[in-house]
């Protein structure tokens, strides 16, 4: 058990699956609810320690994914991409989250000019992977 509070979609830096990892990420959950993610948790594994980036007052997300940071270095160097819908403004958008810096507003907002539904899982390909 690593928390109480109550998480899914567990995630990884993926280029280091299959190896011991320092950090992973997972999706807060709504307290007694139905599969609402209201933020999501950073868990450093050495320290038994947590961060979590909240998404607001009735904005709910999905599954955040990690990116590397091109030529990163340290294991959370890069971003968590999810997607949020802010149920107040029925609008949905892409968040992006400083992995290292858990509790800084978002790097980049990117609007959706349509809801995306809850559930929504996603990947990262680099160009690299790509080609």
């Amino acid at each position: 058990m690593l928390d109480d509070l109550p998480a899914e979609f567990p995630r990884v830096n993926e280029n280091l699956l299959g190896r011991k990892t320092r950090y992973g990420y997972a999706g807060k959950m709504v307290k007694n609810s139905e599969a609402l993610f209201d933020g999501v948790i950073k868990y450093d594994f050495s320290i038994g320690e947590s961060q979590t980036c909240e998404f607001g007052r009735g904005r709910y997300g999905g599954e955040a994914v990690f990116v590397p940071r091109p030529g990163a270095t340290p294991e959370d160097d890069g971003w968590l991409v999810t997607f949020v819908y802010d149920t107040s403004e029925d609008s949905s958008e892409l968040v992006v989250v400083n992995a290292q810096d858990m509790n800084a507003e978002p790097v980049a907002r990117v609007l959706i000019p349509q809801r995306v539904p809850y559930g929504f899982h996603g990947a990262w390909l680099s160009e690299d992977q790509l080609g």
